[in-house]
């Protein structure tokens, strides 16, 4: 298996999140990864599941299947989609 592109883009179309499977609307900010593994495949991560496996190995990904970045640790997801949306929010100054 060979990373060819592995990227931060803006989608110009609403995508699905290959860890947790939430579909996202054009605009998100989002981790593209383009892969051979025989033949070639793109595969996007939302924000949330690019913070849950920015610690990963190439061994780590050949583990997971779709949806597994949010199921396996969903505890651990939802509080990092929860900070992620407090950082997000506007403070009063």
């Amino acid at each position: 298996m060979d990373t060819l592109f592995n990227d931060l883009v803006t989608t110009r179309k609403p995508h699905k999140c290959f860890g947790c499977e939430i579909v996202y609307p054009a605009g998100t900010r989002m981790r593209r990864c383009v892969i051979k593994d025989g033949e070639l495949f793109t595969t996007y991560h939302c924000p949330v599941c690019n913070e849950v496996s920015r610690d990963w190995d190439d061994g780590d990904w050949l583990c997971i299947s779709a949806g597994e970045t949010r199921s396996g640790d969903e505890r651990l997801w939802n509080g990092i989609r929860d900070k992620q949306a407090a950082d997000k929010e506007p403070t009063d100054a």
